[in-house]
């Protein structure tokens, strides 16, 4: 059996301080198709247009300010939601993230992570770049040209490093020149040894590679295309089924007998089997014609048109377009 499953944490009403699943329709293998309707059943107030929300959102791939609940007081919280596809006879189970403004793609065979998601800086390299970043570090730099002129150069790299954001491949080869550059290296040694620089150049090298997550990524879109037999990802759109008629085309008036902006009438009494436009237009105009006195041609074709539509059925007013 396949599963496919949403979990919401930390937007607006839905998910506060835990995640909470909306389950999509189960399939018997990969082979059965993923379509069908999902239907969400909640009480007024309850979070049912949050979730549609958060689906909208995690199509779009932007959170908005008031997305976090209003009533969390928590620094930091941001909120979280997950697609989930999960196959049990192979125990395999990918999962698509939206954090932040990026999707993570990721895959479990049992508890194993196929390929780990982009991790955090090790403490060391935390340490060190805190360091550098640090105006105790930024003194020593002025006071020695060639220091200055390479800590321009990486300043932008660890900045970066620390807000968890990928480097590319030019990127990483400055980022190894400069951090290991010998003019730095007495800075770095006054509160560190040499092996916080090599850590800082390795974990950018393992965990922040442009082009080894771009790899790795499409690698592990493959495969999970491969085993579930649809793109990992969705697309998410929204559809509005209503009727698009302002308040004001429902509404017309009558002169000397003559139905005025008749539109909505005339697809109306197309949607009737029984009765045509011509038929309300003759009432009308009939009535008319008697000085306005015969009151009961108009209630007797209103009583016979009222008792049509609700023998037919009112979701006939439905394919009004």
């Amino acid at each position: 059996m396949i599963e496919r499953y949403f979990t919401f944490k930390d937007f607006r009403s839905v998910g506060v301080d835990q995640f909470q699943h909306f389950d999509l329709n189960y399939l018997l293998d990969n082979s059965d198709s993923y379509g069908g309707v999902v239907t969400l059943i909640g009480e007024n107030n309850s979070g049912k247009s949050n979730v549609l929300e958060a689906l909208k959102v995690f199509g779009s791939k932007s959170y908005a300010p008031n997305d976090v609940p209003f009533h969390n007081l928590k620094d930091g919280v941001e909120p979280e939601i997950c697609l989930f596809l999960k196959d049990h006879k192979l125990n395999v189970k990918a999962r698509i993230k939206l954090k932040g403004k990026k999707q993570y793609l990721d895959m479990f065979k049992g508890d194993k992570q196929q390929y780990p998601e982009q991790k955090k800086l090790s403490k060391k390299t935390t340490e060190l770049i805190n360091y550098l970043l640090a105006d105790e570090a930024k003194l020593k730099y002025q006071s020695n040209p060639n220091a200055a002129k390479v800590y321009r150069a990486l300043e932008p790299l660890i900045s970066k490093l620390r807000q968890n954001q990928l480097l590319n491949d030019n990127e990483l080869a400055q980022l190894n020149q400069h951090a290991m550059s010998p003019y730095l290296a007495p800075i770095i040694t006054e509160k560190f040894d040499q092996t916080f620089a090599e850590s800082l150049v390795e974990d950018a090298k393992r965990d922040f590679s442009a082009s080894l997550t771009a790899v790795n990524e499409s690698k592990l879109s493959n495969e999970v295309s491969d085993i579930f037999k649809v793109k990992p990802v969705p697309r998410i759109f929204e559809y509005y089924d209503q009727i698009k008629i302002k308040g004001s085309d429902i509404t017309s008036s009558v002169s000397s007998g003559v139905i005025q902006k008749p539109q909505f009438f005339e697809k109306l009494y197309d949607l009737l089997e029984e009765d045509s436009f011509d038929e309300l237009k003759n009432a009308y105009l009939r009535f008319y014609e008697s000085g306005m006195q015969r009151i009961s041609i108009l209630t007797n074709y209103s009583r016979k048109i009222r008792e049509y539509i609700i023998s037919c059925g009112l979701s006939k007013l439905s394919e009004i377009q």
